[in-house]
């Protein structure tokens, strides 16, 4: 991959990434922002375990809990944002 496209595709994902913060704005005035998180990250795994469901057996344990731990950081930091954005 060229400097150029690798920019190109960062910059691509920096505006979806700034883009959902107003849609998460709207979405926790209506919804409680835990129950946003949920949805967003039950959603997430569904989609991922369907994507990686031949390539599970493979891993191993030592990757699998690395895994559970940095997601459970994530969804730490994602709630904590998630919750802030009420507030702005």
């Amino acid at each position: 991959i060229t400097a150029t496209k690798a920019n190109f595709n960062l910059l691509i994902v920096a505006i979806l990434w700034a883009g959902t913060f107003p849609i998460i704005k709207e979405a926790v005035a209506a919804i409680d922002p835990y129950l946003f998180v949920s949805i967003r990250f039950s959603l997430a795994a569904l989609l991922f375990i369907l994507l990686i469901v031949k390539k599970l057996p493979s891993f191993d344990k030592k990757l699998i809990i690395s895994g559970i731990i940095l997601g459970t950081l994530n969804a730490i930091a994602y709630t904590s944002q998630t919750i802030g954005l009420q507030y702005i």
